[in-house]
């Protein structure tokens, strides 16, 4: 937080620590600003957000309407999830080890770093993030591109 300028880095950091947990939600759901304080809003921080994903440590991808050509025309801005630039950081923030990924049968975050991998892998081959489709109660479509 030390570079963040204007942008109030206690919230940087709330937000930026929020972000496995959110993560790890059950049904991995859109991000939801109560999960970084009980009264928190949009417009608290929308600028921490930006920041983040501005500086590189994080990408949002949005949710669209409807999984149709173009994309862009059914974004919802208000409807996104947050990820971390590397599995490795979310490892970290997690505590996870090795040993508890590889040799654990009911390790249950294993989707959560798998989702966060594979966003990594489509973000060089197309130079902006993909988007998901959530569709029906505990139905989604992880990325789309």
């Amino acid at each position: 937080t030390k570079h963040s300028g204007r942008v109030n880095g206690g919230r940087i950091l709330r937000v930026f620590r929020s972000i496995v947990p959110q993560l790890a939600k059950e049904n991995n759901e859109k991000f939801m600003y109560a999960a970084i304080a009980k009264s928190a809003r949009a417009k608290d921080f929308e600028d921490a957000i930006e920041w983040l994903i501005s500086s590189g440590i994080a990408y949002r991808i949005l949710n669209v309407s409807k999984n149709e050509y173009p994309l862009k025309a059914y974004e919802m801005l208000n409807c996104f999830k947050l990820f971390l630039l590397d599995v490795g950081l979310i490892k970290h923030k997690a505590q996870l080890t090795n040993k508890s990924i590889l040799l654990s049968d009911t390790f249950q975050f294993k989707g959560q770093l798998t989702e966060n991998y594979v966003l990594e892998q489509l973000l060089p081959l197309r130079g902006y993030p993909p988007h998901y489709y959530a569709y029906a109660q505990n139905r989604e479509i992880d990325f789309i591109i």
